[in-house]
């Protein structure tokens, strides 16, 4: 499949708290990749479908400070649901470019782990 992301993702491991927009149902993830412009998530539950609006945040450990960020919420769109026998991974699609200006934590997180790759 091609890729036509507009940014490179950063690999990650981080807990990610997603919550439906209608019906507010509340889901663990784990990120598993990032970019400004979208994410991929990992979870156990099969709640979320194509189209789904959701809000994400992040939680970041910075490494070598006991400091653990939790980002804002950013709206984002599901994309697409790929399912295992284990698990759902679910690409979104923030619906705003995360940067500095409208997601100072949420960018601050992004760059933080920028810099340890």
């Amino acid at each position: 499949m091609e890729d036509n992301r507009r940014q490179r993702r950063i690999p990650l491991n981080a807990e990610a708290k997603v919550t439906k927009l209608i019906g507010g149902e509340k889901i663990e993830a784990t990120v598993v990749d990032i970019s400004c412009y979208g994410a991929c998530l990992k979870t156990r539950h099969p709640l979320l479908k194509t189209n789904d609006r959701i809000k994400v945040s992040i939680t970041v450990t910075m490494n070598g400070q006991n400091q653990v960020m939790q980002s804002e919420d950013a709206l984002a769109t599901v994309r697409w649901i790929k399912n295992s026998t284990k698990d759902f991974s679910v690409g979104v699609m923030f619906n705003i470019k995360i940067n500095d200006r409208g997601f100072p934590v949420f960018n601050q997180c992004l760059e933080h782990l920028k810099a340890g790759k």
